[in-house]
């Protein structure tokens, strides 16, 4: 009874800080990731400023990294829904992807606050953090098993696709987001192709002639889209 006890506490707990985190979100536009836009959130919310302070006492790291372990939550709570019947690799790979930015369409201005935070030079090991465990959950959602030098090469590629994604979901302005799905689209398909080509190198010289083959593939794809 005592440990079901402790793991409620903790559930509340986590549910708390999303609930102070979600009514903070529509205030970081203004302020940043800020002790001011907290402590709106947290009028917002009806948490004491001092129960808010002490959820988030490093700003704006701690809120950011609130964020990001959100959104990575709830794109593992859309894919149990989403994700049936989907077989090829890729498009479950695209598929999280595409619900972790789906669930953070309504606060898009603070995902733009938090890619400038990070930009940042000193917020480096952050960012590096918090991507790859959002790669990390996405692959482990696509029902990727590696252990071998795969593990870190699907997670590598996956973080610039994520990344370039994310930015072209900034500004894309188009209807239900189709221009960033297209996009997503290709990224995917080219990052396999270069995943295949990094396999094909790790298998020793005689795989090295497919590798060169798959990666030119991929090279004059990316050529003929910039055309």
């Amino acid at each position: 009874m005592a440990q079901k006890s402790k793991k409620t506490s903790k559930n509340n707990g986590v549910n708390l800080k999303d609930t102070l985190l979600l009514k903070t979100l529509p205030h970081v536009a203004t302020h940043g990731f800020t002790e001011e836009a907290l402590l709106a959130g947290a009028r917002a919310a009806k948490i004491a400023p001092s129960a808010a302070l002490g959820m988030f006492p490093d700003l704006p790291a701690d809120l950011i990294r609130q964020l990001a372990d959100w959104a990575d939550r709830a794109m593992l709570a859309g894919y149990a829904k989403h994700s049936k019947g989907v077989k090829r690799v890729r498009d479950k790979v695209a598929l999280g992807v595409r619900l972790r930015l789906e669930a953070l369409t309504p606060y898009k201005d603070a995902v733009q606050a938090e890619v400038r935070e990070l930009a940042k030079p000193w917020q480096v090991p952050l960012a590096a953090q918090l991507i790859y465990a959002s790669c990390d959950a996405i692959w482990t959602a696509a029902g990727d098993t590696s252990d071998d030098y795969n593990y870190y090469t699907k997670r590598g590629l996956l973080a610039g696709v994520l990344t370039a994604t994310t930015l072209r979901w900034l500004t894309d302005d188009s209807e239900d987001s189709a221009q960033t799905w297209a996009f997503l689209d290709r990224r995917i398909e080219n990052v396999l192709k270069i995943g295949q080509f990094t396999s094909k190198l790790k298998q020793g010289p005689s795989g090295w002639v497919e590798g060169l083959k798959g990666a030119a593939c991929a090279m004059r794809e990316k050529v003929r889209q910039r055309a």
